[in-house]
């Protein structure tokens, strides 16, 4: 057997979580590091809005989401195949992760290099000459996010999911105060870049200083670079079709509208329309490895049932958010940016719907992925990211912000749809209908409440959600759509959240 068999069949039979307290665990802390990494993005993204003008604002957005679609080809495939590879065979962890930091860094030189060069014809394509030093600046954050990513792959491997999660809380930590601080002392939009990239660096050292080097892990033979990179390719091809989608319609816009205060307006809407695919991807993540190994044991019914969970659990945690935000849109906008950001209330409305959608097609797209047919889940996501495309430059001219998200919501439907044919194909019939109609009836109930509510102060906008939550929470129970089993699960995982906090 080659060495590129020996890795895949060692992957594949034993990157599957531990059983025991360890899966419990890891679910929560990566949840717990998910949370802390979203809410430092705002903080930026909030802080920001207040310290720079609208249109510097969207200059920052701008190139936050142009360098994102560069730096998830080295994010996601790379340090995730680290992680599969470490499962499946922890004796050579040090040199499975020595291999994959060396193809990586080549990998992410490269890139850089593109990249940084390419900044003329960057600033061409989004008409705007003014963006150049921050391009640059930006460039830096892909080999140093390429070299933290990878790290983290080798503590997942290990199934140190607590200590990758400090280090995330650090890096999250980081960003923002060096961030704003540059910002503060007069840097302005290039500070704030230059804040987030030595974030990065910083993150990146810690973790690699952290990853012990005995010799116990050095020994054994080389692992193949090939069976790495071919394990790979699919993954960062879906995860770059996922981050166009997130960050498309901004950079169009900006190709549309480079000097007005649009791009700073919808920029914020954006923002806080991400919220429900940032917390539940987390989703997506698990139910590859989790689907892959019933479906390896032969147990497909299992498997039908795991793709299930996971869709119907996307489903019911977005459909309440997106109510509430949908029926008040403007007292929420409002609520975290200066006054005049609430002009964009119409494209939030509508991009936490599509959001939403987004991260239900990302579990989708990750069960045809684990049942083998990773091409499948590139071809719609490749399919739906010229959709985008094409429906953007279509209505964004005649319709400004209202157009750039009723193209993002119509092409993230569209491949939701697709999915949900072939995915039902593939497992069987996967949605639980009558919950999920439960939650819509009372979320529609909700939303609508609140959208012809509209005498109380933005200051209990927070209260008002709060209650929102509950109510549904409440109706739900009422209605026999929350299982006893998921009751105490939830018990538990708010049991975990008070010790960590107490």
């Amino acid at each position: 057997m080659s060495g590129r068999e020996e890795l895949l069949d060692a992957a594949s039979a034993k990157s599957a979580p531990k059983p025991g307290s360890s899966v419990a665990s890891g679910a929560f802390y990566t949840m717990l590091s998910r949370v802390g990494f979203i809410l430092s993005g705002y903080a930026i993204h909030f802080i920001m809005a207040y310290l720079l003008s609208p249109a510097e604002y969207g200059t920052l957005g701008v190139i936050i989401s142009l360098i994102t679609l560069w730096r998830v080809f080295l994010s996601a495939g790379l340090p995730q195949t680290t992680s599969q590879f470490i499962a499946g065979d922890e004796q050579r962890a040090y040199g499975i992760w020595r291999q994959a930091l060396k193809i990586q860094m080549l990998a992410s030189l490269g890139l850089w290099a593109i990249y940084a060069l390419g900044t003329p014809l960057w600033v061409l394509l989004l008409n705007d000459p003014s963006l150049g030093p921050d391009i640059l600046i930006s460039s830096f954050l892909i080999p140093f996010m390429a070299w933290f990513q990878v790290n983290q792959g080798y503590y997942v491997g290990r199934l140190e999911f607590g200590r990758n999660a400090l280090y995330l809380w650090i890096y999250s930590l980081a960003r923002v105060v060096l961030a704003v601080a540059l910002a503060l002392v007069g840097l302005r939009v290039h500070g704030a870049v230059l804040g987030m990239t030595l974030a990065v660096l910083v993150a990146a050292m810690t973790t690699h200083f952290g990853i012990p080097k005995t010799s116990a892990d050095v020994g054994g033979d080389k692992p193949d670079w090939r069976a790495m990179v071919g394990f790979s390719l699919p993954l960062v091809m879906v995860s770059l079709g996922i981050s166009a989608l997130l960050n498309l319609d901004l950079l169009q816009l900006q190709r549309f509208y480079p000097d007005g205060e649009l791009v700073g307006f919808y920029n914020g809407a954006v923002n806080l329309g991400k919220s429900p695919y940032f917390l539940l991807a987390t989703f997506a993540t698990t139910v590859l490895p989790s689907v892959s190994q019933k479906l390896k044991a032969g147990d497909h019914d299992a498997a039908r049932r795991l793709v299930s969970k996971h869709t119907t659990y996307v489903i019911l945690l977005s459909l309440p958010f997106a109510a509430l935000v949908a029926g008040s849109g403007d007292k929420l906008l409002d609520f975290v940016y200066p006054a005049k950001y609430a002009v964009a209330w119409a494209p939030l409305a509508l991009l936490i719907f599509s959001m939403s959608g987004l991260a239900l097609l990302s579990v989708l797209t990750a069960a045809l992925t684990a049942a083998g047919k990773p091409r499948v889940s590139m071809l719609i996501i490749m399919g739906c990211v010229v959709t985008q495309v094409a429906l953007g430059t279509l209505l964004i001219p005649r319709y400004q912000m209202l157009g750039t998200a009723v193209a993002n919501l119509t092409t993230v439907s569209v491949g939701v749809v697709a999915c949900s044919v072939l995915v039902k194909r593939t497992f069987g019939e996967v949605l639980e209908l009558s919950r999920v109609l439960k939650a819509t009836a009372i979320s529609l109930v909700i939303g609508g409440t609140l959208s012809f509510w509209r005498s109380y102060p933005i200051t209990v906008l927070p209260l008002v959600y709060g209650v929102g939550l509950l109510l549904y929470a409440a109706a739900m129970v009422a209605l026999g759509a929350i299982s006893p089993q998921e009751r105490a699960l939830l018990n538990k995982a708010l049991g975990r959240l008070k010790r960590v906090f107490a």
